[in-house]
């Protein structure tokens, strides 16, 4: 084999993620869906791809005073773009998937923390300027694998995406406006990048894998899944000690692991988006992963002692209000939870939530974003 090639599964890899340029998405239109401008608004599926990358580039300008912002929200500015989706008809499997749905601001997260480094964000650590008339220019960059992260190169080659078995491969972002990265006042005017005109931009590049002339012909990959669930209502509120907190925890296929995240909903975002107006460490405590009656799989006594568990393994504490159960932190994915069997028998059993003591108070939320594993790699 020759030197600097991963053979998995008899396909000899030549490059797992090589960067490309695909287009830029124009931010026309405030609170707005919007999706590629080339071939039709398709991810291209011409080969396999480790990731994507996303480089979001706009400046707001604040009204002057007495109308200038009063503060940001805890998701700023990564809230600016609300959701992002990804999903495509699986020909071989021979169903449509939504593989991606989540927040960029938590999947930006969740990339911090197991790429053990915060992603590139212009925005100073002083903040966002709110004077007015104020100009904030704000560029960051969220990475997104599609395989399990923080695993070796020989076991992600597993669960690259297999674009070339998808129709309609689609990326959809959800545009928010001013309202999710600032707070008070009234709304700033958008514009391009270091101007007073223009339009913002999403620069969009792919992680393309290579595999020589075969392509990885007759290899189907696995497929990572990651969603969420959110409690906006309830014990959440009003406070109680034991509480299933998430009382339906997927189940049928491996749970690699959950992000948490607590705090408070902005009641200033515009209609249709979701932004955390604050984020809070204090409203969980004695977390429990519950599988049947009385049986933890995992007792954390609160979010300092999740938190503390990340930075042990990753080498970064997450940010406050953010906790990171990792069910296969060694980085070997025999580990994650295996809920296969679980789908059915006796409900003291299979029964699987998230357990907890909550501190309620007005307008919290609780959420967990779920990295999921379906199926197996295989070839045909």
């Amino acid at each position: 084999m020759p030197a600097g090639q991963v053979q998995v599964k008899e396909r000899p890899i030549t490059c797992s993620s090589r960067e490309e340029f695909i287009a830029d998405i124009q931010l026309t239109t405030p609170n707005t869906s919007v999706q590629l401008p080339t071939n039709g608004g398709l991810i291209p599926n011409d080969r396999f791809l480790y990731g994507m990358r996303f480089q979001i580039e706009l400046r707001i300008t604040n009204n002057a005073g007495p109308n200038n912002p009063t503060g940001t929200t805890a998701d700023a500015p990564y809230s600016i773009i609300d959701n992002l989706r990804i999903e495509g008809y699986h020909r071989i499997r021979q169903q449509r998937e939504r593989f991606v749905d989540a927040r960029l601001s938590d999947l930006r997260e969740l990339n911090r923390i197991y790429s053990s480094n915060s992603p590139y964000s212009s925005v100073p650590s002083t903040g966002l300027n709110l004077a007015a008339n104020a100009t904030n220019d704000i560029r960051f960059i969220v990475d997104l694998p599609f395989t399990p992260q923080n695993l070796s190169i020989h076991q992600q080659i597993g669960y690259l995406l297999d674009a070339p078995n998808y129709d309609q491969l689609q990326l959809t972002l959800a545009y928010a406006d001013d309202r999710s990265v600032f707070t008070g006042g009234t709304a700033g005017v958008i514009s391009a990048f270091g101007s007073s005109t223009g339009t913002p931009r999403v620069r969009v590049s792919g992680l393309f894998a290579l595999a020589g002339p075969n392509k990885f012909t007759g290899y189907e990959p696995a497929r990572t899944w990651r969603w969420f669930q959110e409690v906006r209502s309830g014990d959440i509120i009003t406070g109680n000690t034991n509480s299933r907190l998430f009382n339906n925890v997927p189940k049928g296929y491996r749970l690699r692991a959950g992000l948490f995240k607590t705090g408070t909903i902005s009641a200033t975002s515009s209609s249709g988006n979701n932004v955390y107006a604050t984020l809070n460490p204090n409203i969980l405590t004695n977390l429990r992963f519950m599988q049947g009656i009385n049986r933890p799989l995992r007792y954390y006594t609160d979010f300092f002692a999740l938190g503390a568990e990340s930075q042990n393994w990753y080498s970064i504490a997450p940010t406050a209000g953010y906790g990171l159960l990792d069910f296969a932190p060694r980085g070997h994915l025999w580990e994650a939870l295996d809920t296969s069997s679980l789908i059915a028998g006796a409900s003291g059993d299979t029964d699987l939530f998230v357990q907890t003591d909550i501190a309620g108070a007005a307008a919290q939320s609780a959420l967990i974003l779920y990295e999921e594993i379906r199926g197996r790699p295989k070839r045909h």
